[in-house]
């Protein structure tokens, strides 16, 4: 949802006007945040706060942050949340930085780089 509304002019994604739009993102995989929270300890969180229209979203996603048992809350914006996504969790842990190096060294051996070369 974060992602489709930060792109709404491409997606038409647009909450309704009259509720609170709320982010609460742990920094950590889903198994570590669980495991932390069952062991009491808290894993960092970013907030944000797209849209305040009971005037108690600040409120809300604190409360939803400690529920989650984050140690440490810090504000940011959905689009900065999307980007931040996009380029560490997809492009970083999911395989882009190894396929950068795959492609330079395809590269190179068409150039006509050895292998050693071409690492």
């Amino acid at each position: 949802m974060v992602l489709g509304i930060t792109f709404s002019k491409e997606t038409g994604i647009l909450p309704p006007k009259d509720i609170d739009v709320i982010l609460v993102a742990p920094k950590g995989a889903g198994r570590s945040v669980r495991q932390h929270f069952l062991n009491g300890k808290g894993i960092n969180a970013s907030y944000a706060i797209y849209q305040d229209a009971t005037k108690k979203a600040y409120d809300r996603v604190i409360s939803m942050g400690i529920g989650i048992g984050a140690g440490y809350l810090f504000p940011t914006t959905f689009k900065k949340e999307v980007y931040s996504d996009l380029v560490g969790e997809r492009g970083v842990l999911m395989g882009a930085i190894t396929g950068i190096m795959e492609a330079q060294y395809e590269l190179f051996r068409k150039k006509g780089h050895s292998p050693s070369e071409a690492l």
